[in-house]
């Protein structure tokens, strides 16, 4: 099925869609796994679910690994066939594998591209916190989040990155089975990944454009202060953008999650924030 996430209201003008993707049903109640990144690595998105058939849900986050790109929803139904997760470490370069997803969007839906497996425990310079299968599928934007299949219909990863070099041609990679049921375990019962260092905020990266149209610093603008989480009850404020974490310049997530990967649970670390003049 397709992902699609809306910033005000979930309309039918495509003009008002701010990212999409693929989806992967793993619960028959309505339980779905996509990439982080499809959803803006937030919680502050409205997200319409559509599936082939054409019936349409309005779905929730439940939680989201950034480290992992990797995120659970939830639609209200019932009945859904859900996949069948095979065994990633059983993979051997040269297997034939199936990509599911929706690239470009909801118009091509349901698209399927054929190709064997590349590589295995690939690391990949956009996150080290992976070792990725890499397969020569064909993958476009709006992939993310779809199953990648061994030939039994298994899925064996969710499909998260193409690399983009023009003198790169037929390389994708795919989160592996292992890791991605280790993950959206956490997710689905805790909301987030037990173990991991975490500031307890959601909110959204400050591009390019909206630093040089708002004259406001690059960082992370806090959406969300998790209410039972370390930055309750501080003087840090939602609509606050983070820019430096220990010292650290914070442009996006992975750099939080970057600097919190040098800790444990109970560190102190230090953050700048930087308020905006009307908040």
């Amino acid at each position: 099925m397709t992902v699609i996430c809306y910033e005000d209201e979930i309309t039918d003008d495509e003009s008002d869609i701010v990212a999409q993707g693929t989806g992967t049903v793993i619960s028959s109640d309505g339980y779905i796994v996509t990439n982080a990144h499809v959803i803006g690595n937030s919680r502050v998105y409205l997200i319409n679910i559509v599936f082939n058939s054409g019936d349409k849900y309005q779905a929730k986050v439940i939680g989201y690994d950034t480290w992992t790109d990797l995120a659970v929803l939830k639609i209200d139904a019932k009945d859904l066939k859900a996949v069948t997760f095979g065994d990633s470490d059983l993979i051997e370069i040269g297997d034939d594998v199936i990509a599911v997803g929706s690239p470009g969007g909801e118009k091509f839906k349901n698209s399927l591209t054929k190709g064997i497996v590349s590589a295995v425990d690939r690391e990949l310079t956009i996150n080290k916190y992976v070792r990725y299968i890499q397969s020569d599928a064909a993958i476009s934007p709006g992939n993310s989040g779809g199953p990648l299949c061994n030939i039994y219909g298994q899925v064996i990863g969710i499909t998260t990155a193409k690399t983009i070099a023009t003198n790169f041609e037929n390389m994708s990679f795919s989160i592996p089975s292992t890791t991605v049921e280790e993950i959206i375990g956490d997710l689905m019962h805790y909301g987030y990944v037990k173990g991991r260092c975490r500031i307890g905020i959601s909110g959204t990266e400050i591009g390019a454009e909206e630093v040089s149209y708002y004259e406001i610093p690059a960082g992370v603008e806090i959406g969300v202060i998790d209410e039972n989480g370390p930055l309750a009850g501080t003087k840090i404020e939602v609509g606050d953008i983070i820019t430096e974490l220990d010292g650290q310049e914070i442009t996006s997530f992975q750099d939080i999650y970057d600097v919190l990967a040098d800790h444990k649970e109970g560190d102190k670390v230090t953050i700048k924030v930087q308020r905006p003049i009307d908040n």
